[in-house]
């Protein structure tokens, strides 16, 4: 790997979360590559209220390649236990994860089973084709609720609590 003399300098081109460490790869102006430890042991969660929806994003910089068997299922735990403690439907916001491996659908699957048995629904937002298509593989049940724009998907959501409230 080619190595650029200042990292700030550059670009960010890629994150990489793998054996337990969040990386960040940057691009410099004369085209070099160097790729940085974060210190990052887990990935962020951060939960916010958009115009009356719950969304949980999980943040690891854009273009994120998640190869790690837990980080993305600790954050995936975070998660739930976000959707334990609300009422409404969830919305998931994975828009910036570009690869993920089996065992974090299988951790996303129980979000989604979790939220069920309680009568409320995940709603997911990627903007991933890949990981849209690998979502609705492994939880047919989502087919409808994986959106692209987080403005998508919090209609989606505020529909459900209309229909609801009406029904």
């Amino acid at each position: 790997m080619e190595s650029c003399a200042s990292p700030e300098q550059g670009e960010r081109v890629l994150g990489l979360v793998k054996d337990g460490t969040v990386y960040e790869a940057f691009r410099s102006k004369e085209g070099q590559l160097v790729v940085v430890d974060t210190l990052k042991d887990r990935l962020p969660v951060t939960v916010e209220t958009v115009t009356g929806v719950k969304v949980a994003r999980v943040d690891c910089g854009d273009n994120c390649y998640i190869f790690d068997q837990k980080m993305l299922r600790a954050a995936v735990r975070d998660v739930l236990d976000v959707a334990r403690s609300g009422r409404d439907d969830l919305v998931l916001d994975l828009s910036r994860v570009s690869f993920v491996e089996p065992s974090h659908l299988n951790a996303l699957r129980h979000v989604h089973d979790q939220l069920r048995e309680r009568g409320r629904e995940l709603i997911v937002i990627s903007r991933s084709t890949v990981v849209a298509r690998d979502i609705a593989l492994a939880v047919p049940e989502l087919d409808g609720a994986v959106f692209r724009l987080e403005r998508d998907a919090v209609d989606h959501a505020r529909r459900g609590r209309v229909i609801e409230a009406t029904g």
